[in-house]
């Protein structure tokens, strides 16, 4: 059991590494790093990785612009516990479910 919790804490270690260095990156207007971190956090169920995905793909940081893209992205996030308000107001996604 001990030996689990240690594995699990590890890997949350590396998630959250991957998340601020994502989040670091595009700080930097480095987004296609960015995305490229996220993508695959976001792909295990990362609620933020999915959110800034989202974003992304709402803005066309890092990736061509894709509504539908951003949308799939935002209600990953929220089916994940992640508020995604300002998105749906921000953007209409609605249409792009």
């Amino acid at each position: 059991m001990k030996k689990l919790f240690l594995l699990l804490l590890f890997a949350a270690s590396l998630m959250a590494g991957d998340l601020g260095k994502a989040l670091e990156a595009a700080k930097k207007g480095d987004y296609e790093t960015a995305v490229s971190l996220w993508k695959p956090l976001a792909e295990q169920g990362e609620a933020g990785a999915q959110y800034n995905l989202a974003v992304s793909y709402c803005l066309g940081n890092g990736v061509e612009k894709d509504l539908k893209e951003c949308a799939y992205w935002a209600k990953k996030a929220y089916q994940n516990g992640r508020d995604t308000s300002r998105l749906w107001n921000d953007f209409d996604l609605k249409s792009h479910q």
